[in-house]
């Protein structure tokens, strides 16, 4: 597990990218959700409403992430959004396993391993070694 100042310069951009079309997908989708805090945040939040409420008159997706990526102002916001996700997340190797708190339900229950314990990607179909003392 790597975090995202670990990772190299071309998977950091990716990240960033990959949070990106997240970001542009919300909007998209689900408009905005941001509770302003400061004046910037109130006049961010305004603009990328304004953003939403015009496209949902477009008509196809390309024309909807066209019109959101070519407004100076709003691509920075999605941007800026979308290093704050990268920045906190957790990067992981394929092979790694991941354990969901939510899983760990509580002792009075019954838990399995393959209930609890995820496999992010089977990339290796590998048979795992014997061990032995010998």
């Amino acid at each position: 597990m790597r975090l995202f100042w670990q990772l190299t310069e071309t998977d950091q951009n990716n990240a960033l990218h990959h949070c990106a079309d997240i970001v542009v997908e919300d909007l998209i989708e689900d408009g905005v959700k941001i509770d302003p805090i400061t004046e910037d945040d109130k006049i961010l939040k305004q603009k990328l409403e304004a953003a939403v409420d015009h496209i949902k008159t477009l008509s196809t997706h390309e024309e909807k992430e066209e019109y959101l990526l070519n407004d100076q102002f709003i691509a920075k916001a999605i941007y800026e959004i979308a290093l704050e996700m990268a920045k906190s997340s957790y990067f992981m190797n394929d092979e790694e396993r991941v354990i969901y708190p939510e899983a760990l339900v509580n002792n009075e229950e019954e838990v399995y391993d393959e209930d609890i314990i995820e496999d992010i990607a089977v990339k290796s179909n590998k048979k795992d070694p014997k061990h032995s003392l010998n």
